[in-house]
């Protein structure tokens, strides 16, 4: 269930960018769902060509309220739901994850890459996190297939 919760959650921040040129307009976006960062602690990266953003955050509000509820495995699913929205919302973004602090991770590492013409659809080196997750991987492929057969709308 975590991942069917937390992607609408997701969609109303994550929207597709018309023209994405530059990192940066991306970031914004990413900006806005942090809010004023509060819960969060993080450093950022961004590449001088203005084609990738890296975050690595030290500190996940979202992670911790789940986890103080007694709801670690469901903390550990909801953040595959991360791969299924950008996958699906923006294909112009390459979108990886390695690490999580849900996993026990001391931090979460995320891409984000401007996708470029040579780019494979799906390079599963960008789906590290959900190896590590029993049926993570397989569970994001449903869940990817199931967004996009339904438009975003979501079945359980």
């Amino acid at each position: 269930m975590a991942v069917p919760i937390a992607l609408p959650f997701l969609s109303r921040t994550i929207h597709h960018i018309d023209g994405l040129e530059d990192i940066d307009q991306f970031r914004q976006m990413i900006c806005d769902y942090l809010g004023s960062g509060a819960g969060f602690e993080w450093e950022e990266k961004v590449s001088e060509d203005k084609t990738e953003l890296r975050y690595r955050f030290t500190k996940c509000v979202y992670g911790e309220i789940i986890a103080a509820y007694g709801l670690k495995t469901f903390s550990v699913y909801s953040c595959l739901a991360d791969h299924v929205i950008f996958y699906n919302v923006m294909p112009e973004i390459v979108f990886g994850r390695k690490h999580t602090i849900t996993l026990g991770d001391g931090f979460c590492d995320h891409m984000f890459r401007i996708r470029l013409p040579e780019d494979e659809e799906k390079d599963e080196t960008n789906y590290a996190d959900c190896y590590k997750i029993s049926g993570g991987r397989e569970l994001v492929k449903n869940w990817e297939k199931n967004y996009k057969k339904n438009k975003g709308h979501f079945e359980l």
